[in-house]
């Protein structure tokens, strides 16, 4: 944040709140997040993503072996419905089109191209369509796909590590996910600084983790009293959480689920702090206004416009949020500062917001 297991690749691709009654004081149980390797900074860097993933299928397009191999990991994976296949494969396809002429590829565009990232890994999906020129004589056709593209960066350069052109789906974000957690990645290993100074000084009541990770802040959390639903769609993450919780002390404050939060019920009035902390521009309000105790809170952080990191998960600016919970909620804190991000280690644009449920 070095391998995907490649077979699994092909199989599928958050008016005051009631007060509580004061907890006995008891000793807090030190929080323990999984230790994971020192990674050098990786440069999150949309457009070169994308323009490497040009650059590819122009080569591709043209049968140039000789600017493709370079761009693929050794145990690069081409991944079509029904089967995979590897780097040589690829290659000697690409010579033998070229040295008979055809099928060919021109006038290739991209719509709905989006770059997440992971750690060292950038997802492109794209679709591409391509004119397709065939065999002497046949009428031209047209190419047209919706692909993932997975690249890793690998000696310092963007190297391709899976070309699929089967529906990924959020299958591709869960291997994805279960590769940084397993093997480390440039992520703080410590809470969410925003999340750490809201709750300072609020009595501990029911909590929701959207994306709990490998546990940081719902530990936290627990720690400071807190009972912790966290919900994530990598089963990798939630076994780390669950077994740091059980390091800590904290296993029966900490319930941890395997789930995708566009589908996750948050309930009604059940949460007294929902944490929406670098997953995505796009928070599910209405969810998030029902999952809600009255007086409740939501903290939210996530890049800003300008951060650069991907279209499919930056460009909110200041304002942004505070329109979207308008209806039911005050807003405590809604600015964009310059400061050192969770993920990726570099200093840029944040979008920090923090709102109580009326």
């Amino acid at each position: 944040m070095r391998t995907v297991l490649a077979v699994s690749l092909v199989l599928t691709l958050a008016c005051e709140r009631p007060a509580a009654k004061p907890a006995a004081a008891a000793a807090k149980p030190t929080a323990t997040v999984p230790a994971v390797s020192a990674q050098p900074t990786v440069p999150h860097d949309e457009i070169a993503v994308v323009d490497s993933t040009k650059q590819f299928f122009r080569a591709v397009d043209e049968g140039d072996v000789d600017t493709v191999a370079p761009m693929l990991v050794d145990d690069f994976m081409h991944v079509i419905p029904g089967r995979f296949n590897s780097a040589e494969f690829l290659l000697s396809r690409l010579r033998a089109r070229k040295q008979r002429g055809y099928p060919r590829y021109s006038d290739r565009a991209y719509d709905s191209t989006k770059v997440r990232f992971y750690g060292d890994a950038a997802v492109v999906t794209t679709t591409s369509t391509a004119t397709l020129l065939r065999a002497e004589g046949a009428p031209p056709g047209t190419s047209a796909h919706t692909m993932t593209l997975v690249w890793i960066w690998q000696g310092g350069d963007w190297r391709l590590h899976t070309w699929n052109e089967a529906d990924a789906g959020r299958e591709m974000d869960r291997i994805a996910w279960n590769r940084t957690y397993r093997e480390g990645g440039s992520v703080k290993l410590g809470p969410n600084q925003l999340l750490v100074d809201t709750v300072q000084g609020l009595r501990p009541g029911k909590a929701l983790d959207v994306g709990i990770g490998q546990g940081r802040n719902a530990l936290h959390l627990a720690s400071q009293g807190w009972d912790v639903t966290g919900v994530d769609i990598s089963d990798e993450g939630i076994a780390q959480v669950n077994q740091a919780a059980k390091d800590s002390g904290l296993d029966t404050q900490v319930h941890a689920h395997v789930a995708d939060f566009h589908t996750w019920d948050f309930g009604d009035s059940q949460y007294d702090l929902i944490a929406f902390i670098y997953m995505g521009a796009t928070p599910p309000v209405d969810a998030i206004r029902r999952g809600l105790a009255p007086g409740g809170i939501v903290v939210f952080e996530h890049f800003g416009a300008d951060a650069s990191k991907s279209s499919g998960s930056g460009g909110l600016r200041q304002g942004d949020l505070s329109a979207l919970f308008q209806d039911g909620f005050e807003v405590l804190r809604d600015e964009q500062v310059v400061d050192l991000a969770d993920w990726g280690h570099a200093t840029v644009p944040l979008i920090r917001f923090v709102a109580r449920k009326h």
